[in-house]
């Protein structure tokens, strides 16, 4: 039988942001020091619950960006060419009614992130972006203004490996 690892589960609330205008890219304040092991490594699973936003097909897909200011999820230099990624995975939109949607995502949806250890800064960043080539604060189909996602609840999963 595997033994698995033990688990520390970070809870982000948009509404309870150090720092960010939007909630569209905010920033937050963890001391990872106190609940995490140095020099361990960790698998990173993560969801998402966001409140209602307009959507439509034409929607750009939401991806979640983390700046955790470390290495980012593969060696900083690759012989194989593969490039480094701060992407924790993508949203999905659960239908309400209309156009009304709301953005979402748990441990199904995407796979867990390999972190060769804790995050060292305890201030990092937390993005909602487009999936173009450039990246771009994602913002729904709700017509001048388009508004940033709606408020969410981030549930970060670290489990030692």
């Amino acid at each position: 039988m595997c033994k698995e690892g033990k688990i520390v589960n970070v809870i982000l609330n948009s509404n309870n942001a150090l720092a960010g205008s939007a909630n569209n890219d905010a920033t937050y304040n963890i001391d990872w020091g106190s609940i995490l092991e140095p020099n361990k490594p960790y698998k990173l699973h993560f969801s998402y619950t966001g409140q209602p936003n307009t959507l439509t097909a034409a929607s750009k897909l939401a991806v979640v960006m983390v700046d955790f200011q470390m290495e980012q999820y593969l060696n900083t230099s690759s012989t194989y060419g593969a490039p480094t990624s701060m992407t924790l995975g993508v949203l999905r939109s659960f239908y309400l009614n209309g156009t009304t949607n709301y953005l979402f995502s748990d441990d199904s949806n995407n796979p867990p992130v390999y972190l060769k250890n804790r995050p060292g800064n305890n201030t990092f960043r937390v993005r909602i972006v487009t999936n173009d080539a450039t990246p771009v604060a994602w913002t729904d189909n709700a017509g001048p203004p388009a508004v940033a996602n709606g408020n969410y609840i981030l549930c970060l999963s670290f489990q030692e490996v």
